[in-house]
């Protein structure tokens, strides 16, 4: 669940907090206020526990998968480019969730545009299943969020240095990225 996508964050070097119904008040509280103040760069919430929640600065939204409920992806992706800030909103989804996205477009009134996940990052989580290739041979897909954007690199992922040498993405030399990432982990 959420828990375990926050652990992956932290175990490659991109500090998050997870909140989700199963955890302690004080913990959800304590896990939102430190991704307000900045010492979680990514925030892990399921459905449930994301409703409410109002953070200024949340630059995208990750949509670890499609909703059951087509209205559940407008409260997800709500949570960016508030008050005419810019904002993305990435929804990552399998061939198997095809009538989902169908759904939400429909809801919306919009076409979602469809990019394949960039090659390289396919692989299953430690502990996950392997990815299948759907028919056709093509590879599963990441779709944009109602706003036209580039895809944001990968959260944690090594940036060039100027030396040209990737650098440790919480390097002390590396300033502090100020973007601010929300994932959602949808609970069935």
């Amino acid at each position: 669940g959420a828990n375990k996508v926050a652990e992956q964050l932290n175990m490659n070097f991109v500090k998050a907090d997870a909140i989700h119904g199963n955890k302690a008040q004080s913990a959800r509280e304590r896990a939102l206020e430190n991704f307000k103040r900045g010492l979680s760069r990514v925030l892990v919430a399921t459905d449930i526990a994301a409703r409410g929640i109002d953070v200024d600065g949340v630059t995208h939204v990750v949509n670890y998968d499609m909703p059951d409920v087509p209205e559940n992806y407008v409260h997800r992706i709500g949570r960016t480019a508030r008050a005419g800030a810019e904002g993305s909103a990435i929804a990552f989804c399998s061939p198997e969730e095809r009538s989902e996205l169908m759904a939400v477009e429909r809801l919306i009134r919009l076409r979602i545009p469809v990019k394949p996940v960039p090659q390289g990052i396919a692989h299953p989580a430690p502990g996950g299943p392997a990815p299948q290739a759907p028919h056709g041979g093509q590879r599963p897909h990441q779709h944009g969020g109602h706003r036209p954007a580039q895809p944001a690199p990968a959260p944690g992922a090594a940036q060039p240095s100027p030396s040209g040498l990737p650098q440790h993405p919480m390097s002390p030399s590396r300033p502090p990225v100020p973007r601010r990432i929300a994932w959602r982990k949808h609970r069935r």
